[in-house]
């Protein structure tokens, strides 16, 4: 009877999992394969063109297309423009992922998520616009972007993922909106070209490198309420003159603001002045690391890109 009854079971759970397997089989539309979801829509899970321009199609099969699915271009060599659809309202990890010859992409309002990867090492990536819909923006999602110069993050979204703009060489302007609550550790490194940042109102703590190797940054205020900045987060900024830290600072980490010296070592910024106040976590910080310190920014700040 025991016996029986495992048997039983078995079957059952493989006809669930032949059913489930029905249930994301793959259909072909041209040179697009997609997979329905649970609403009825089109997800695209593969592109098969070589195309170097494309328009998604809005509907495949009569079904609306409404995501672009993990890897659907995924190391496409040959594209360098798409214009995606109105009714996609996500793109899936490692969409996009080393498209490397990729210039520019349209996306329609109506996005609301961006997944991990889904454009990392898009090397020539310069021309991209970020919806205002958009609420989620993924780890690495424009990771080694190394062509873009300007990006607007939308006010719908909060947090910024890891490495989300890891070594995007080429930007020199960065808004991040006010609501932002996280940046996650690297988010901004390698931005060597990055001058001038507003930091989010509502940020609280700076993860480890999250603007290690800014080069170009000159001047960053950091908004009250920040309670921690990580191990080397301003690391090997070596144009920074500088930072404003505010009394909430309780915690900072190791060479949060150190520098390659002439011989190869590291050492405490000798060009960048940290403005803090007395008594603060921050001016002892300084005291002990031997930093620069003040109390108060020069007069002369005005001369200086990105001034309050």
């Amino acid at each position: 009877m025991k016996k029986g009854f495992i048997l039983l079971l078995t079957a059952l759970l493989s006809w669930c999992m032949l059913a489930a397997a029905a249930d994301v089989s793959e259909s072909a539309s041209g040179d697009y394969t997609y997979t329905l979801l649970e609403d009825g829509t089109a997800e695209i899970v593969g592109y098969s063109g070589s195309e170097t321009e494309i328009s998604i199609p809005a509907a495949l099969d009569g079904y609306t297309v409404s995501s672009l699915g993990k890897d659907a271009f995924n190391r496409n060599r040959d594209l360098i423009s798409v214009i995606v659809p109105e009714g996609v309202t996500r793109i899936g990890e490692f969409a996009f992922y080393s498209c490397s010859y990729l210039e520019r992409i349209s996306l329609p309002e109506g996005i609301t998520e961006i997944g991990k990867m889904a454009f990392g090492e898009c090397t020539l990536l310069t021309e991209l616009k970020l919806p205002a819909s958009l609420s989620s923006l993924g780890d690495s999602a424009f990771y080694e972007c190394r062509g873009l110069t300007e990006i607007i993050v939308p006010e719908g979204v909060t947090q910024i993922g890891r490495t989300a703009f890891y070594h995007c060489e080429a930007l020199t302007s960065l808004v991040l909106p006010g609501g932002v609550t996280t940046i996650g550790p690297c988010a901004f490194e390698g931005c060597k070209s990055l001058k001038t940042l507003d930091m989010p109102e509502k940020l609280t703590v700076i993860e480890n490198n999250t603007f290690s190797q800014c080069k170009s940054l000159v001047y960053l205020a950091l908004p009250d309420g920040i309670t921690e900045i990580g191990n080397t987060a301003f690391f090997g900024c070596d144009h920074v003159s500088y930072i404003v830290i505010p009394d909430s600072v309780t915690a900072i980490g190791e060479d949060a603001f150190s520098v390659v010296s002439p011989n190869g070592g590291w050492v405490a910024n000798p060009g960048v002045v940290i403005v803090a106040g007395e008594g603060s976590f921050a001016r002892q910080y300084c005291v002990e690391k031997g930093l620069q310190y003040a109390s108060a920014l020069p007069a002369d700040i005005a001369d200086l890109p990105g001034e309050p």
